[in-house]
C-alpha cells in the first residue's frame, strides 16, 4: 500500500511541476560546439553568406543575432547589412558553450583613377581562411588570388606569390593582412582565423593611427643618385620603415638605393596597425637627379656584394665590402651589427636579401642597399609522399537546384584524400558537384604516414 501511495504521490507532484523529468541533455559534460563559421568571411554589401554549425551534447541551441533558437546541426544564409559577428550558444544542465563567426560587410567603394600611364592598384581577387574556425592547435589554410600586382605579403608570413596556399597555425583569434602591391601603389584585404575559446577582434577598431604622408621625393632617380624619404604619422605609439628600422612619427632622411625598392611604413598603437608604401625607382628613364649633400654629412664611397658562393659545408655565402667616411657610427642590418667606416664581412643569406647600412654623424644619416641574389632551388617531394595528378573544376553552370559545379580529381599513393567546404574523404580519382553560392576555393589534401599534401581550385560565382 506504501509503494502504491509513493507512485500517485510522484505522479501528482510532476503534473503539478514540482519534479521536473529530464528529457535529455542533462548530462555531466558541457556541450561542445563542433563546428560554427561563416563562408565566405566577408561579403559585399547586399551580398550573402552560408552560417553553418555542429554541435553536440546539447539540450538547447541558439544563435544571436537574428537566428534565435535552432537545431544542433544546420545552416542557413545570412545577409546581414553591416560586419555582424555571429555567436552562437550550447546549453545542458552541466552549463553553456559559446563561439563566434565575424562576417566582414564591405560597402562598395569606387576606386580612384589611377595617373595618367598608369597601370591601376592591384586587384585582390580572393583572400579566405579555410576552415575560418578551428581548435587550438589545429592548422587551417589561408588562400589567395591577386592580378595586377609585382609582389604580395601576408602579416605573419610575409613575401608570398600574388596566388597560392599557405597552412597556418594561429594559437588565438588571429587576423591576416594580404596587401598586394605594384608601381602605382598597394591594395589590401584581411581575413580573421578563429580560435575557439578566442575573442574575436577585427582587424582594426578603435583610433588606429594616421599616416599622413609618406613619400620619396623625387621618386624616380638614375643608378648612384639620392633621394629624400619623408613621413609624417599621427596618433602613433611605434613607427618603423622595412629596412631602416625605428623611427620617430615625422621625419625625413637622405637615401641612394642601388636599385628598385619599395618601402613600407608601419605605424601602431594600442588599437591596431596601419601602413603605407612608396616606391624608389632607379635606373630606367630617370633623369639624372643627384642632390647635393652638404659635407658636414657622413659619405658612403662604396657599399656592394660579391654575388653568392658554396662555401664550406655546401652553405652559402656573399661577402657584403663597404667604404664610409665622416660617420661616427656605421650599421649594417639583418645581424651584421656595428662596423667600422672601411671593411667587408661574410653573410649567409638564405633567400634574396637587401643590406641596408646606415652611416651616422650628429643627428645626420646616409642610407645605401645592396642585394644579395639567391635564386632558389626546387626540393624534389620523395617518392614516398602523395602525389596530386589534378584536380580542377568544371566551372559554375546553371543546374536543376541551382548554381553547381563540378570538381575533378586525380591522386596517388594516398592513404586519404579529404576536400574541404563539405565534400569530405573521397576516393583516389573521381568527380563530384558542389553548389556553392559565392566564389569558393577547394583545398584537396592527400595524406599518407604523416605526409600531406595540398592543392585548390576556386570556383568563380559571378
Amino acid at each position: 500500500m506504501k509503494r502504491v501511495l509513493f507512485v500517485v504521490l510522484s505522479l501528482l507532484l510532476v503534473l503539478t511541476g514540482c519534479i521536473t523529468i529530464d528529457m535529455g541533455g542533462g548530462s555531466s559534460k558541457a556541450p561542445e560546439i563542433v563546428k560554427f563559421e561563416v563562408n565566405p568571411i566577408s561579403i559585399s554589401s547586399g551580398g550573402a553568406a552560408i552560417l553553418s554549425w555542429e554541435v553536440s551534447n546539447a539540450s538547447s541551441v541558439s544563435i544571436d543575432p537574428g537566428i534565435g533558437k535552432t537545431t544542433a546541426n544546420s545552416s542557413e544564409k545570412v545577409a546581414p547589412a553591416a560586419t555582424t559577428t555571429y555567436t552562437i550558444t550550447a546549453s545542458n544542465k552541466a552549463g553553456s558553450t559559446r563561439a563566434t563567426a565575424l562576417l566582414t560587410v564591405s560597402t562598395a567603394v569606387t576606386p580612384p583613377t589611377p595617373p595618367s600611364g598608369s597601370a591601376g592598384l592591384p586587384v585582390i581577387t580572393s583572400f579566405s581562411a579555410t576552415p575560418s574556425s578551428i581548435s587550438a592547435g589545429a592548422s587551417t589554410v589561408l588562400s589567395w588570388s591577386v592580378t595586377n600586382a609585382t609582389g604580395a605579403k601576408i602579416s605573419g608570413i610575409g613575401s608570398v606569390a600574388t596566388s597560392g596556399s599557405s597552412s597556418v597555425y594561429p594559437v588565438t583569434t588571429t587576423t591576416y593582412v594580404l596587401e598586394a602591391y605594384n608601381s602605382t601603389g598597394q591594395s589590401s584585404a584581411s581575413t580573421v582565423i578563429t580560435v575557439a575559446g578566442s575573442t574575436v577582434t577585427p582587424p582594426y577598431s578603435g583610433s588606429v593611427p594616421n599616416i599622413i604622408s609618406f613619400a620619396a621625393s623625387p621618386s624616380a632617380i638614375a643608378a648612384g643618385d639620392s633621394t629624400v624619404l619623408s613621413w609624417s604619422v599621427a596618433n602613433a605609439s611605434s613607427v618603423s620603415i622595412t629596412g631602416l628600422g625605428s623611427m620617430a612619427s615625422n621625419g625625413s632622411m637622405i637615401v641612394t638605393p642601388s636599385s628598385t625598392m619599395m618601402l613600407t611604413l608601419t605605424a601602431s598603437n594600442a588599437y591596431g596597425t596601419n601602413y603605407a608604401t612608396t616606391t624608389i625607382i632607379v635606373g630606367g628613364s630617370a633623369p639624372p637627379t643627384a642632390m647635393p649633400v652638404p659635407s658636414t654629412w657622413p659619405t658612403i664611397t662604396d657599399f656592394h656584394n660579391s654575388g653568392t658562393v658554396v662555401g664550406s659545408g655546401g652553405v652559402l655565402e656573399a661577402k657584403l665590402y663597404w667604404s664610409v667616411s665622416n660617420a661616427d657610427t656605421v650599421i649594417i642590418d639583418h645581424g651584421v651589427g656595428s662596423v667600422g667606416t672601411n671593411g667587408s664581412q661574410k653573410v649567409y643569406p638564405v633567400t634574396t636579401t637587401t643590406y641596408t647600412l646606415m652611416a651616422s654623424n650628429g643627428g645626420n644619416t646616409m642610407v645605401r642597399t645592396t642585394t644579395v641574389v639567391v635564386t632558389p632551388v626546387a626540393m624534389p617531394v620523395p617518392s614516398t609522399w602523395p602525389t596530386i595528378n589534378d584536380f580542377h573544376n568544371s566551372g559554375i553552370v546553371s543546374g536543376p537546384s541551382g548554381l553547381e559545379a563540378k570538381l575533378y580529381w586525380s591522386v596517388s599513393n594516398a592513404d586519404t584524400v579529404i576536400i574541404d567546404h563539405g565534400v569530405g574523404p573521397v576516393g583516389a580519382s573521381g568527380s563530384q558537384k558542389v553548389y556553392p553560392v559565392t566564389t569558393t576555393t577547394y583545398t584537396l589534401m592527400a595524406s599518407n604516414g604523416g605526409n600531406t599534401m595540398a592543392q585548390t581550385t576556386t570556383v568563380v560565382v559571378p
